[in-house]
């Protein structure tokens, strides 16, 4: 499991989520990508991946399987923690059922 978080460099909010959910994955051993979309070092590549996942607003979250498919999205900060850990816990849910019935 893979996440995207879309953030804004200079946005208080934006840094304290980042924070929150850097903390998150590490504690739930999940592969974090964090893309500042207003970094200019990274303003393609910033752009291309908003636009593939249909990024609306920061913060924003993706959050992909080990594939690559698309798990889910979380916009903005209201419950998204919350959110992003129920993802977490769903998927990994499911991952434990294929194991255990041999797919």
């Amino acid at each position: 499991m893979r996440i995207l978080l879309f953030t804004v460099l200079n946005c208080i909010a934006c840094d304290a989520h980042r924070k929150q959910v850097i903390e998150l994955c590490r504690n739930c051993y999940v592969s974090l990508n964090i893309y500042d979309i207003d970094d200019p070092r990274y303003l393609t590549t910033s752009l291309a991946a908003m636009r593939k996942w249909n990024i609306q607003k920061t913060p924003s979250i993706v959050v992909l399987d080990e594939c690559g498919n698309l798990v889910g999205t979380i916009q903005g900060i209201n419950h998204s923690l919350e959110k992003l850990g129920k993802i977490i816990h769903e998927k990994r849910q499911e991952e434990c059922g294929l194991k255990r019935s041999g797919l």
